[in-house]
């Protein structure tokens, strides 16, 4: 995958490339590896020519498009020292078209990554000119975005005239999945092999909570491996611990998961939950969440991805209590408020 992406951003003319998947799939997180010096100068020749500057749209406030241009302008002139360079009476666009012609000039290139691009695309307060602006940038210069989103920008963005523009036909997409399950136990054994060799034996049931989502697996890591206070010896793992740390770090994630249920099926995945029969007429219900990593199927056997989401249902959308549910649970509506 990294191959791919930096083939198209790496090319004598960089190209632009779309990351989809749902929450809890690494997107944020491919994005952050790829921003780093050290993947840049394994995967680019000439990485010194290249400008990566970060648009996390989670944490931006945009409040109008020339201020989105302002900071565009500023994370790059703050990369090039030549921020001061540039006359405050221009506007934004002009600015940066400066900036870019300063760059490509000396054969650099410029790649933007925009994180949570659905955040901007769903806005209906953002004109048609801004994305056909960014779309004029990529023909005239050296310059290429990679965006991340829950769906694909086509199908984000076609709701309307407004935002039908060229601009989303510039992307080549990539479809981000679950982990293959022996992916899954390379990666846990890799990080508990070298940070805590005692959790070990506890892959299966680790991989029982996650699923095989690559956010939900790095969330476990990073709660399971949490380093000693100094002079003190790294406790016993108790599994009770482990999931009131997991369970209040997922439970957004898991709220917004829940929105991306297909349409009409959330009663088949209760009765998934609860081993009940599914009825032939029901079957192309069961496809549909299988096809959106809901429900796994081994055999004949079905199940929900996750024993935690499984425990989610139960305790957040009124599913029956036969759901195996820990008592942990009971706290997560307390939890979410909380930490709001």
């Amino acid at each position: 995958m990294l191959d791919r992406i930096f083939s198209r951003i790496g090319a004598s003319r960089p190209q632009s490339v779309a990351i989809t998947g749902l929450p809890g799939m690494g997107k944020s997180s491919l994005l952050w590896f790829i921003a780093q010096k050290e993947t840049q100068s394994k995967y680019l020749e000439d990485p010194e020519k290249f400008y990566l500057i970060n648009m996390p749209l989670r944490y931006t406030s945009l409040t109008s498009v020339e201020d989105f241009y302002r900071d565009m302008c500023q994370r790059l002139g703050n990369q090039l020292t030549l921020a001061e360079a540039l006359g405050n009476r221009e506007s934004p666009q002009f600015q940066l078209g400066r900036l870019l012609e300063i760059i490509t000039s000396d054969r650099g290139k410029v790649i933007v990554l925009f994180d949570d691009f659905h955040l901007l695309a769903e806005d209906d307060h953002i004109p048609p000119h801004f994305y056909d602006f960014l779309r004029s940038l990529a023909n005239r210069y050296n310059i290429a975005y990679i965006t991340t989103s829950r769906s694909s920008l086509q199908r984000i963005c076609c709701d309307g005239q407004d935002r039908q523009s060229a601009f989303f036909n510039i992307f080549s997409n990539i479809i981000l999945k679950p982990m293959e399950r022996e992916e899954a136990e390379l990666w846990l054994n890799t990080v508990f092999r070298s940070e805590r060799p005692a959790l070990l034996p506890e892959i299966p049931w680790l991989l029982k909570q996650t699923g095989l989502f690559p956010g939900l697996i790095q969330t476990a890591c990073q709660i399971a491996v949490q380093p000693p206070l100094p002079g003190q010896i790294p406790p016993v793992f108790e599994r009770d611990l482990f999931l009131a740390d997991f369970l209040r770090a997922t439970l957004p994630f898991m709220s917004e998961l829940w929105t991306f249920l297909p349409p009409g099926t959330q009663d088949i995945l209760e009765d998934i939950a609860l081993a009940k029969r599914i009825t032939p007429d029901q079957a192309y219900l069961v496809q549909d969440l299988i096809r959106h990593h809901f429900v796994v199927r081994e055999g004949k056997e079905l199940s929900v991805f996750s024993e935690s989401f499984a425990s989610y249902l139960a305790s957040e959308h009124s599913i029956s209590r036969a759901v195996p549910l820990h008592p942990l649970m009971g706290r997560m509506r307390g939890w979410l408020k909380s930490s709001g």
